[in-house]
């Protein structure tokens, strides 16, 4: 027993010891930190002759405390209010980025509390995209005392334990979007408290954390130092009034944002993608509110070459992005015009080109925008619409009340001419009769597949009609590899376009790099356009086997305006790997989650809901062809499911395993995906009418096919009589159609009133 006391009493002696070294390793650390800060301020900088003269006695408690001093008196210092979230309306920015503000500052001030503190939104919070939830800022704050953070992504989602001290390395997505929670907490409340979990956290942060990363994790540094520095920079100045945060801390965590997080800022190339326009934006953030470094003014200069450098590798000039993803290209259009505004604010030179290219970003989202505002839900994507983004755009651009018309819904403004458009450098196009919430509109990507947030998707279509969508994009589950959904997401397993032998296309990175030549013609007869592709359909964790490079699937849409759609696809062979041998080819239409219903002897399908709008698919030929519904189908391979989310986009509440599943992966439920079968030796051509129907309509038109099935010719007799005849080709050719004899056409179409005679005719050249 004598012994086993002794052991215990060497091991907590040991164990004194070594927290005693360790505290005076971190205590000397935070002093050498302090130190090396104070070498990189121009110490001749008006108002600093205290700090100075204080170091020039080597006294460093007192030049903390003058530093801190400097920072609680000057007037002139700019500091920007959480500019990540500048442009967003409150439901976004208390979702996004924390920021409870009900109208929100410029700048900002530890001055400002007594003005400000009453604008703080101390009611429940949003998840992204407009979600309620059931925290409020001050539950928020009041559970991070306790190391339990609510992330509001998630929505309702239970807190999530963060252990003493918060370990948040490799979990970026947490994104310390706890620091202006606290600091909003400490202003409304005045209680210190605040104050002290922040200082502690941020501490916690500069000991351990920023330290674990090696010099070659560049991206992950600089993506940690860009929430840093948006978040951290105007927390400080919140909370300077608070006797919590000491000068030793003050000092600690400036020296840590002009030291590590600029470096990893601005010592690493732009990031890329909507990661770029962030890291400018932290650069700015941090140069603007430290004009007292020395190096201040080369970090706005490296902020404005990065920003000038991105146009030409990230920004098409039809207003889109390489990132094709709608969610991510607002995500980069917001940054973007915080970052104009942090040079405007600041005085500083903005690229005359990101605001010349401002007025492209809002013509590109307001006419692919469907019915219902939201925006195809293309790539890692959520259902979100561009209601800030354009509200910013028509101030900016007062001339276009096109965009004030859609960020009103309608309300104010002029209602977009011209409602389809073809953008020629992401490839996109929408279809629609008029630009109204009952609209007919199809959405085809004939573009590249794009960069990061991609899925191997070309040539998939979106369908609205009368108020409602009916074919969707799957979106995004999940970011997790391990997931047994990932293949169908980010295949084309979960997109209306082709499979080739249950392959699909590969995920790759593709961009444009010219405008492309795609066929598009809008008249007031119809609206057309074409794509392919070529690139070798590949096996996945679905299909096993070798890479088919044999075929090329060329595909058409042509809008019969105002009535419907025929889209045509013909799988051509490319003269590699036997073309002469037969293959499977299946389309696929992705369905909401609705009610079908089969006609089995036309082998047509539609949603059947009643008193909602509906849509038919109808094949042309029915020659070899099969029919599947697959609904919520996990044999052979996954199909026929789609992500369950709220309108628009926050995640949604009643599935109670939300807290369970990762980060980003989403509920989903059976959603019925229409497979269209066909065996054949190519060429094939298959052929189906989208023939949408208003609230308790349930009339079809008469599809038939003329000719040979490779002709792609098709007569539709419309249920009032009207008959319209109709050819595409994969390349212009000399054809009659409904009597009417075209030169040079890839498509043409004639349209017989219900007396038979030629009421409009138009042709597609190439």
């Amino acid at each position: 027993m004598i012994q086993h006391n002794r052991l215990i009493a060497i091991l907590l002696s040991t164990l004194i010891l070594t927290f005693a070294a360790t505290s005076r390793g971190a205590e000397g650390s935070d002093t050498d930190a302090i130190r090396t800060m104070f070498t990189r301020i121009d110490l001749d900088y008006p108002g600093l002759q205290n700090v100075k003269s204080a170091l020039n006695r080597d006294d460093l408690p007192a030049a903390e405390e003058a530093y801190l001093t400097f920072w609680r008196e000057r007037q002139d210092r700019k500091v920007l209010w959480n500019p990540s979230g500048r442009f967003s309306s409150l439901e976004n920015r208390t979702g996004a980025s924390s920021d409870f503000f009900r109208v929100h500052p410029v700048m900002i001030s530890w001055r400002d509390r007594e003005k400000l503190k009453g604008q703080i939104h101390t009611d429940c919070a949003w998840a992204d995209f407009g979600t309620p939830t059931r925290w409020t800022l001050l539950t928020m704050a009041d559970l991070m005392l306790e190391n339990r953070l609510v992330h509001l992504r998630v929505g309702n989602a239970p807190p999530r334990e963060m252990g003493s001290p918060w370990i948040i390395q490799g979990d970026h997505e947490w994104r310390h979007y706890f620091m202006p929670v606290l600091a909003q907490a400490y202003w409304l409340t005045g209680d210190d408290k605040y104050v002290s979990k922040l200082v502690e956290v941020w501490k916690t942060w500069i000991h351990n954390h920023a330290a674990a990363f090696s010099k070659t994790q560049w991206h992950a540094r600089a993506f940690y130092a860009m929430q840093h520095a948006v978040h951290q920079t105007p927390t400080i100045e919140m909370v300077l009034e608070s006797p919590a945060l000491t000068p030793r801390d003050f000092c600690l965590i400036i020296a840590n944002l002009s030291g590590g997080t600029i470096e990893w800022l601005t010592a690493v190339p732009p990031m890329g993608a909507n990661c770029t326009p962030a890291q400018v934006l932290g650069i700015l953030t941090i140069a603007t509110a430290l004009p007292e470094f020395k190096d201040s003014t080369q970090w706005v200069a490296t902020a404005q070459k990065y920003l000038a450098g991105f146009l030409p590798e990230e920004a098409y000039p039809d207003g889109g992005f390489a990132e094709t993803t709608f969610s991510y290209s607002i995500g980069t259009a917001l940054p973007l015009l915080s970052c104009v505004y942090s040079l405007k604010v600041s005085e500083l030179p903005v690229p005359e080109e990101l605001l010349s290219r401002s007025e492209k970003w809002g013509e590109h989202f307001l006419y692919l925008a469907r019915p219902d505002y939201l925006l195809p839900w293309t790539g890692h994507g959520v259902r979100i619409h561009a209601f800030d983004l354009l509200t910013q755009l028509a101030k900016m651009h007062p001339h276009r009340q096109d965009f004030l018309y859609y960020a009103t819904q309608g309300k104010e403004g002029r209602r977009p001419e011209n409602p389809s458009r073809w953008f020629n450098w992401s490839g996109y196009c929408s279809m629609r009769d008029r630009y109204d919430p009952t609209a007919n509109y199809l959405f085809f990507d004939v573009g590249p597949c794009g960069k990061n947030h991609k899925n191997a998707n070309k040539l998939q279509i979106e369908v609205a009609s009368h108020g409602r969508t009916l074919l969707e994009d799957r979106g995004n589950h999940t970011y997790s590899a391990d997931s047994e959904f990932n293949t169908y997401f980010n295949y084309c397993y979960g997109h209306s376009t082709v499979l080739v032998d249950g392959k699909s296309q590969p995920l790759r990175e593709e961009v444009s790099t010219a405008p492309l030549t795609n066929p598009w013609t809008s008249t007031a007869v119809l609206d057309y356009n074409a794509g392919e592709y070529s690139g070798g359909y590949h096996p996945t964790s679905y299909v096993a086997g070798a890479v088919d490079n044999g075929v090329r699937h060329y595909r058409s849409v042509i809008f019969v305006k105002p009535d419907y759609w025929i889209v045509t696809d013909r799988l051509l062979p490319t003269g590699k790997d036997d073309p002469d041998r037969a293959r499977t080819f299946e389309q696929l239409f992705q369905y909401i989650p609705r009610e079908i219903t089969e006609h089995r002897d036309s082998l047509a399908v539609s949603s059947a809901t009643p008193g909602e709008p509906n849509l038919a698919l109808i094949p042309v030929s029915r020659e070899g062809l099969e029919l599947e519904i697959a609904q919520g189908r996990r044999k052979p391979f996954i199909l026929g499911w789609a992500v369950l989310e709220n309108e628009p986009g926050g995640h949604v509440q009643k599935d109670t395993t939300a807290s369970r599943r990762p980060f980003g992966e989403r509920a989903v439920e059976p959603a019925p995906t229409v497979i269209y079968r066909k065996r054949a030796i190519m060429p094939a051509v298959m052929q189906t009418v989208l023939w949408p129907m208003k609230a308790g309509h349930t009339q079809r038109p008469r599809v038939e096919q003329l000719g040979e099935p490779g002709d792609g010719a098709v007569k539709v007799t419309l249920p009032d009589g009207r008959v319209d005849w109709y050819r595409s080709s994969a390349a212009p050719c000399a054809m009659e159609v409904g009597g009417v004899s075209f030169h040079d056409a890839l498509a043409a179409l004639v349209r017989l009133d219900s007396q038979g005679n030629v009421v409009a005719k138009d042709a597609v050249k190439q």
